[in-house]
């Protein structure tokens, strides 16, 4: 999906990340001077700012696509976990005058899914599933899981459900996405109220194993 940005609700939540609570560096005071600062972060090969950026470039009338993948090539080859997700994008649907490469798409992907990104993770599942490669699909979708992910470990609960996936491997992966949560969405959790809500107990009419 095209990165996001660039409208009030995505520029406040970027202003929102920008406050430093060791310098107390004052929260920009208007939109245009958050750009500039982030401009400045650009310049100094802060990847994050690159992303955010890239944000902004995005929804640019008309949208910057070429200025935005090279932006986003640069975030990603200085290491960003999320540029490659958002890359990805480009390669799938040939924008940013690069043309359009099923195979550029999926090792994007990975790249992104390998550095940790739960994006990348979901999206590089659902890819492998439509290339019928299952267990790779599984193996992602309960990596982004174990880090917390809702929707990864809803796909995960659901190839459970249809025998999928076995009873160890299942609870394990219950155990881990439950260890990311914070204390309050762990104790709602545990009380069967999160909003993610997954099950807390295993029923006993799944299966115990693979068939």
């Amino acid at each position: 999906s095209q990165p996001s940005g660039g409208d009030a609700s995505s520029l406040g939540e970027i202003y929102e990340s920008l406050e430093c609570c060791f310098c107390r560096t004052p929260r920009p005071k208007t939109d245009e001077e958050l750009v500039q600062r982030l401009k400045h972060r650009v310049t100094l090969k802060d990847h994050q700012a690159m992303l955010d950026y890239s944000e902004h470039l995005s929804r640019s009338v008309p949208p910057k696509d070429a200025e935005t993948f090279e932006m986003l090539l640069e975030a990603s080859e200085l290491g960003s976990p999320e540029a490659p997700g958002v890359l990805a994008s480009f390669y799938e649907e040939g924008r940013g005058g690069v043309a359009k490469c099923r195979k550029k798409f999926r090792e994007t992907l990975q790249l992104g899914a390998l550095r940790g990104s739960v994006v990348s993770q979901n999206d590089l599942a659902n890819e492998e599933l439509r290339r019928g490669n299952y267990e790779t699909a599984l193996f992602w979708w309960e990596t982004a899981a174990k880090a917390g992910d809702y929707w990864a470990m809803t796909s995960f609960e659901e190839e459970y459900g249809k025998g999928f996936v076995s009873r160890e491997a299942y609870s394990d992966t219950v155990h881990e996405y439950r260890e990311a949560m914070t204390s309050e969405e762990r104790e709602r959790f545990d009380a069967g109220m999160s909003e993610a809500g997954m099950r807390t107990l295993l029923p006993e009419s799944f299966p115990e194993s693979f068939p």
